[in-house]
C-alpha cells in the first residue's frame, strides 16, 4: 500500500486534507499493533497487515481493516475513496463516527474483563476447524471465495487440529493450498525477503507486500 496508494498524488492529497497521518512499525511498537489487531478482529473477523486504522482526534479508532487496493477493485473500496468517504461522514454524521468508536471501546474493555484461559476446551477447538473447513475454497486453496490473502496461522492450525483429532481431510486440504500457491510459484526470494501476495478466485496471484510470516507452513 506505501507505493500503491500513499505514493499516488490524488490520494495523498486526500490523506493530507483530511487526515493526520502515521505511520507504525509494528515490530517498533508491537504494543499498538496488538491493540489493533484486536479491533480490526473485532470488525472483520481476522486480522493482518497492512492494517489502516482510522481514530478521532481522541485516538479512538472508530473503523479499520487490512489492504485495500489503490483503486475500487474486487468488491473493495479503493483506498481513495475510503480516505473521501470517511472524511465526508465525519464532517456530516460526527455522532455516527463517535458511536462507532463508543463500540469499540466497550468491547475492548469487555476483553481485559476475561482472563486468558490456560488450557483450551477441545470443543472450541472442533468448531474452529469444522468453521474453517466450511469457507475453506477445495478448487483453487485458501478460505472464501473472494480475492485472499494467504493465512498462515489457519493453515497452521489445520495441520495441528489434523494430528490431534487424526481426521486427514484438514492436513489434506492444508497441502492443496500449499501445492496451488507452489504451482504458480508463489513464493519469490529476494535477498532473504519472501513476498506476500493476494490470490483472486481464479488462481492469479498479484504482489503486494513483504511477509515472513508464510514460510513456516512449507517443510
Amino acid at each position: 500500500m506505501a507505493h500503491e496508494s500513499f505514493e499516488d498524488d490524488e490520494i495523498a492529497k486526500i490523506m493530507n486534507e483530511n487526515f493526520v497521518n502515521i505511520k507504525v512499525d509494528r515490530e517498533e511498537r508491537p504494543d499498538l499493533d496488538d491493540i489493533y489487531q484486536k479491533v480490526c478482529q473485532m470488525s472483520t473477523g481476522q486480522g493482518g497487515w497492512p492494517l489502516s486504522v482510522f481514530l478521532t482526534p481522541e485516538q479512538r479508532p472508530f473503523y479499520v481493516g487490512t489492504y485495500f487496493p489503490s483503486i475500487d477493485s474486487y468488491g473493495r473500496p479503493g483506498f481513495g475513496s475510503l480516505c473521501r468517504q470517511l472524511a465526508q461522514s465525519w464532517k456530516e454524521k460526527p455522532k455516527d463516527i463517535e458511536g462507532a468508536a463508543d463500540n469499540f471501546m466497550q468491547n475492548l474493555d469487555k476483553l481485559k474483563q476475561f482472563p486468558t484461559p490456560s488450557k483450551i476446551d477441545k470443543s472450541v477447538l472442533d468448531e474452529a476447524a469444522i468453521n474453517l473447513l466450511q469457507i475453506a475454497d477445495i478448487t483453487y486453496g485458501g478460505f472464501g471465495q473472494a480475492p485472499k490473502f494467504p493465512n498462515a496461522s489457519n493453515l497452521s492450525f489445520m495441520f495441528r487440529y489434523s494430528k490431534l483429532s487424526g481426521i486427514s481431510k484438514f492436513e489434506k486440504f492444508a497441502l492443496l493450498t500449499l501445492k496451488k500457491w507452489q504451482r504458480v510459484e508463489f513464493l519469490i526470494r529476494l535477498v532473504e525477503v519472501f513476498i506476500v501476495i493476494l490470490l483472486t478466485q481464479d488462481g492469479l496471484f498479484h504482489i503486494l507486500k513483504k511477509c515472513y510470516m508464510i514460510m513456516h507452513c512449507y517443510p
